[in-house]
């Protein structure tokens, strides 16, 4: 199960709070070139997740997004807050994982 997955079957679906939105961005295709509509839809039939789904199909998300001086592209994470914020940023080009990246919201009951 791939994290994108993980975090919609086990947080997403199930702890998520009903103001919190999660968004992935396709930054590639299966051959590695900039995703297009397809490819899109291919992702979200191939992992079967309910949240939305944008392409990165001019390549400008990880270009401002990415990993930063890492020289690591892909897997950055990002949080923003409801006041238009980043509340928390990971950005190393590890794969993170769905506690890490639930336990970067700050969430108040």
């Amino acid at each position: 199960m791939s994290l994108v997955q993980g975090l919609h079957d086990e947080w997403y679906l199930t702890d998520a709070p009903d103001d919190v939105e999660l968004i992935a961005v396709l930054i590639e295709d299966a051959e590695g070139e900039l995703p297009d509509t397809a490819d899109i839809d291919d992702f979200i039939a191939f992992t079967d997740v309910t949240f939305p789904v944008l392409g990165d199909t001019e390549g400008s998300w990880i270009q401002d997004w990415g990993a930063g001086d890492s020289g690591v592209g892909r897997h950055t994470y990002t949080i923003v807050a409801s006041d238009g914020t980043v509340g928390w940023r990971k950005d190393d080009g590890s794969s993170g994982s769905v506690a890490e990246i639930t336990g970067g919201l700050d969430i108040v009951d």
